[in-house]
């Protein structure tokens, strides 16, 4: 007898609720079937108290394997490709892949999400959001940042991971849109860790971008399409 499953799953990161996304943060710790029995209950949005659901989606999973199933869901196996911040009350979230950034803003946030990588201290994450989330007419300040940072110390640990997620899908994004420009950064901070992206940059640029003020306070992506142009000006004149 055949057996007809229709069931709406997410296609894409951005598709992902802010609920499914703080949830899929939370177990990222989880490896092998119960990590995928996990994903497969959150993107069909079941919680624990949803008996009756839990058991039609364990009956479809007697009809279908597993492995079959998440093919229809194989991008959170994927590179992160989240380009869309969630929401925080009382906060202003982030322009879709960070638009709205200088190149100063951008180095700090990419300096946190680093060091996170590197030790896992939650508290990087805190500083983190501080730098990506502002209150309503605020202007990121730097000196300010721990007395912001502070603002976050309550918020759940799923949330503070599901922002990073955002942040890694939006870094990930740069990365691709300017294949040119990361190579340089990644193997000029290889060679000096203390150095950080805003650093690196910034000593390769020249004074293309104005005085130094004016270069940190450049948006993110003028300063990432300038700078391309500039590296492929510099490789057109090497090859005379």
């Amino acid at each position: 007898m055949d057996v007809t499953i229709n069931l709406q799953l997410p296609k894409t990161w951005n598709d992902l609720t802010n609920d499914q996304l703080k949830r899929i943060a939370k177990i990222q710790h989880l490896t092998g079937n119960v990590f995928d029995l996990a994903v497969w209950l959150i993107l069909n949005n079941t919680h624990k108290y949803n008996f009756v659901k839990k058991h039609k989606l364990k009956a479809v999973l007697q009809l279908v394997p597993l492995s079959q199933l998440k093919t229809h869901y194989q991008f959170i196996y994927e590179k992160v490709q989240r380009e869309t911040f969630i929401d925080l009350v009382g906060y202003v979230k982030p322009m879709d892949r960070l638009f709205d950034f200088s190149i100063e803003r951008y180095s700090f946030a990419d300096d946190l999400h680093n060091k996170f990588l590197e030790t896992q201290n939650l508290n990087y994450l805190r500083h983190l959001t501080a730098v990506l989330y502002l209150k309503k007419h605020e202007v990121f300040n730097w000196d300010l940042q721990n007395q912001r940072a502070k603002r976050f110390k309550r918020l759940p640990h799923s949330t503070l991971l599901a922002v990073h997620l955002c942040y890694s899908g939006c870094k990930n994004h740069i990365i691709s849109k300017y294949p040119k420009v990361y190579p340089k950064v990644v193997t000029a901070q290889r060679t000096n860790s203390s150095k950080s992206f805003l650093d690196v940059v910034l000593s390769m640029s020249g004074q293309k971008f104005g005085t130094y003020n004016e270069t940190k306070n450049t948006r993110l992506h003028t300063f990432m399409d300038e700078f391309t142009n500039s590296i492929i000006m510099h490789e057109k004149w090497k090859e005379k």
